[in-house]
């Protein structure tokens, strides 16, 4: 017994099945009229004339749908939709001309931070009354207040009437005012060490400090060396022997300041500039050459140098004194370290 095919009606012709596919109906049309519209905005900004500025609006539209038509056009072509493909073309190579353009970019360098740490410098030449180096300190706003012949009778006055403003300080006054120096700071004080210059004589003295500011740590000398025509040079040379003997020991940022008793070509301020820079020929120089301020004769001025960690930014002085330094304060810019991870 035989299987047969079973007889189809005359006139009855067999039909292809159509296989529904998943971009087609409307899923399709979403696409390709998402895909028309980039290009029509590609060709509308291409067409732009050069000198009419963009609209910001538009321009942000048509870069989101350019990225978009990256994926849009070849889905266009799965829906069977060539024309639509064709017309979003354009903004997909807009979108691959952007990404080049964003990745030829230079980097921006990294942005470092900094603080800026002010310092004044003023020598009160064994003057009890401490009213003006204070108003000095709050008219320039510092941040650390360094005094030179400092006695016993002006140290208790500092510690008593800058407590409010100035929480931490370093004050070594002494009987003899010339050997005395001190250090107010708004930031802590770390460490402190005062050295004379000739153990167990009562001539001059020194003041190392170290401040935390930020998260950096910043060595500050006040020094007050013996004045060329009080002492001999065999003296002097030694007391700048034993600055700048420390001064090398540093590793990070270091801010020497105070009463040098030095002139501007004098072989105590050669040395000094060797190692550090001058503030005062950093700021005031230029402003004197572009005619923007009046200086005064730097030996005149109290004295503010620091290591190659830092950079001054302006530097301002106080009234001129008969015989005696001009205070002087200066603004300088430290560069943090980062913080750890």
């Amino acid at each position: 017994m035989s299987c047969k095919e079973p007889v189809r009606p005359s006139g009855v012709q067999r039909s292809e099945v159509r296989r529904s596919s998943l971009f087609s109906g409307v899923l399709g049309l979403i696409v390709g009229v998402v895909s028309a519209v980039a290009g029509l905005l590609a060709i509308l900004d291409h067409l732009r004339p050069r000198e009419r500025p963009r609209d910001e609006g538009l321009t942000a539209a048509r870069t989101s749908l350019s990225y978009a038509a990256l994926g849009l056009a070849p889905l266009s072509l799965l829906a069977r939709r060539p024309l639509l493909a064709l017309l979003a073309a354009p903004a997909g190579v807009r979108a691959v001309q952007d990404l080049r353009e964003r990745r030829e970019m230079p980097v921006p360098p990294k942005i470092q931070p900094v603080r800026e740490l002010t310092i004044l410098t003023h020598n009160l030449e064994g003057a009890e009354d401490v009213d003006d180096v204070l108003r000095l300190a709050r008219t320039g706003n510092a941040d650390v207040v360094a005094v030179q012949g400092l006695g016993p009778v002006a140290q208790e006055r500092l510690r008593l009437n800058a407590q409010g403003e100035y929480a931490f300080v370093a004050l070594e006054g002494r009987d003899d005012a010339h050997a005395g120096v001190g250090i107010l700071s708004r930031h802590p004080i770390l460490t402190q060490e005062y050295w004379p210059y000739r153990p167990g004589e009562a001539a001059h003295g020194n003041l190392r400090a170290e401040v935390r500011v930020g998260t950096a740590r910043v060595a500050i000398y006040n020094v007050h060396p013996p004045a060329a025509h009080a002492a001999p040079a065999s003296a002097l040379s030694e007391a700048l022997d034993g600055i700048l003997t420390r001064a090398a020991a540093e590793r990070g940022p270091l801010v020497v300041v105070g009463d040098l008793n030095a002139g501007e070509d004098s072989e105590v301020d050669r040395r000094l500039t060797e190692r550090l820079t001058d503030a005062w020929r950093e700021v005031m120089r230029p402003q004197a050459a572009e005619g923007q301020a009046t200086v005064l004769p730097p030996e005149r001025v109290g004295k503010i140098l620091h290591s190659r960690h830092l950079q001054a930014v302006w530097l301002r002085t106080g009234e001129p004194r008969d015989g005696a330094p001009i205070p002087a304060w200066a603004s300088l810019i430290l560069p943090l370290p980062e913080e750890p991870a």
